[in-house]
């Protein structure tokens, strides 16, 4: 996996088990859940490939053979190599056992396999090969976030060098809200400074650099950015790609301001709005649905009214059911 001068490789992590997305990610690895109808690392490959990326490593660990299965040796054009760790390594340990396996060059774009986003890869990378020549070694995307607690944030100077690095900071320890955005580009230098074994690049990496001024931010503001980590963020990725917030392709017909999947059966009587309905769907008369989204055989009984629910492949929503921000199984 060697860079030409032209083409910048990519690294996916994607080995997590997604434990907030329970019980969703107990079928399937949170990179396969669906938004518009196609698997979430689907999308994030249609958006590299309209970058010019051509090539990606996936750092696999939790259900790899599913990923291997679903997506195979190549995904939206880009040509794929699926690197398994047989242990859990840290998001450090991961990217590490890759770099191990693959020949890496150059610099490199690195993203987590749950990141939807319309981030201009290549100016970032622009920014990255100026801060280089100033001893920067890796540049951190960052987004505006109102609570620094949840998140890395980066303290930065004004051309963009981070001077402290702190990863979900306590309230009060920091007046930044630059966040990490799990966007990077690495230069070769900061690849080899990973140490076999496990380790987190958030933790370890990161403050490290920042003490030596290697690291740096290129600040986003207020674009398009969504890990999809949660239940609720994962409605708001099927939401933003019917919004066209982010490169997306949509499988299933539109129909207002919903996608329905093929062969969905929806009763005359039945209201939906900005949900996606997967394959075999059946919505009964009287339901009304909000930002919803409806995996592949779900069924909506009688007068169901649900709120930015997610319904579970094959799942059975009984009739009257009232739910809003809640997983249905």
């Amino acid at each position: 996996m060697s860079s030409s001068a032209n083409q910048m490789d990519t690294i996916l992590l994607a080995g997590g088990q997604g434990m907030r997305l329970r019980p969703l990610t107990a079928r399937l690895p949170k990179p396969l859940l669906p938004v518009a109808n196609r698997p979430l690392v689907s999308q994030i490959l249609h958006g590299l490939a309209a970058s010019g990326i051509k090539r990606a490593a996936l750092a696999t660990g939790y259900k790899a053979d599913a990923m291997q299965s679903e997506l195979g040796a190549a995904c939206e054009g880009v040509e794929l190599r699926h690197i398994v760790e047989s242990a859990p390594l840290g998001s450090g340990g991961a990217l590490h056992n890759v770099v191990a396996e693959c020949a890496v060059t150059g610099e490199v774009w690195i993203a987590g396999a749950d990141i939807l986003h319309n981030v201009d890869i290549a100016a970032v990378r622009k920014f990255h090969r100026a801060a280089v020549k100033r001893g920067g070694l890796v540049t951190i995307v960052s987004a505006e976030v109102e609570d620094a607690t949840g998140f890395g944030i980066c303290e930065a100077d004004s051309d963009g060098r981070v001077g402290r690095f702190l990863e979900k900071p306590p309230a009060g320890a920091t007046r930044s809200r630059l966040a990490n955005t799990a966007l990077w580009v690495f230069s070769r230098a900061a690849l080899e400074m990973l140490p076999a074994g496990p380790s987190s690049i958030e933790r370890d990496l990161f403050p490290a650099l920042a003490a030596r001024g290697a690291l740096w931010t290129w600040s986003y503001g207020n674009g398009f950015w969504l890990d999809c980590g949660t239940p609720s963020r994962l409605v708001e990725a099927n939401l933003g790609a019917l919004a066209g917030k982010f490169p997306a392709r949509l499988h299933g017909d539109r129909s207002g301001d919903s996608l329905l999947g093929t062969r969905c059966q929806m009763d005359d009587a039945a209201r939906v709005s900005q949900c996606v309905l997967g394959e075999d769907v059946i919505v009964k008369q009287g339901a009304i649905l909000d930002a919803c989204v409806l995996l592949e055989g779900a069924f909506v009984g009688e007068g169901v009214r649900l709120e930015r629910c997610i319904v579970e492949h094959g799942a059975h929503v009984k009739a009257g059911t009232t739910a809003r921000n809640k997983i249905l199984t």
